[in-house]
């Protein structure tokens, strides 16, 4: 296997780009992985001869042995990072990766409290009988039956409350 792209592209990480160490180790070895498997499976003896195919071919192995779709997404994007420079140097006339779809990440669920376990907490007598008490308890209500993110409570400003109309204005953040 021709190597000298591949040393050429981490030596770029590690001098130019100034990526931490752990993230060169990391694209190393994953570089090493797509090596080995281009090597096995195509029988080519350079990274830059692979296409999208060997590239498709590559993520559904991985999928097939159960690799999440975290760690198949961090190897794409080595890859497409190293393609985009092998590009940028003129040692490949078009980026493969261009033809590559990262797969998509499950999104995870959000966490709630089940009703019962919030009538549970309400009709308890958790709450103290002075103010903090009655103030801890208007702030868990107004958070459990609004659905803000807890962000958002944070944020509240007395300016938000409007005692009148009995409405809150809730900003969200956009990231």
């Amino acid at each position: 296997m021709n190597t000298a792209s591949v040393t050429s592209y981490l030596d770029y990480l590690r001098y130019e780009k100034r990526m931490s160490p752990n993230t060169i180790v990391a694209y190393q070895t994953d570089l090493e992985q797509f090596v080995q498997y281009v090597e096995q499976n195509f029988q080519l003896d350079n990274l830059l001869y692979a296409d999208a195919v060997v590239v498709r071919t590559w993520m559904l192995t991985l999928m097939e042995e159960g690799i999440t779709t975290r760690s198949i997404n961090r190897k794409i994007s080595c890859l497409k990072s190293f393609y985009n420079y092998q590009h940028k140097m003129g040692k490949v006339e078009d980026n493969i990766m261009r033809q590559v779809v990262s797969p998509k990440m499950s999104k995870r669920l959000p966490h709630f409290v089940e009703e019962r376990d919030m009538d549970r907490l309400f009709t308890s007598d958790m709450f103290d009988e002075g103010f903090e008490g009655r103030r801890d308890r208007a702030i868990m209500e107004l958070f459990y039956s609004t659905g803000m993110r807890l962000s958002e409570l944070l944020n509240i400003k007395l300016a938000d409350i409007d005692f009148y109309e009995r409405t809150v204005k809730v900003l969200g953040s956009f990231h």
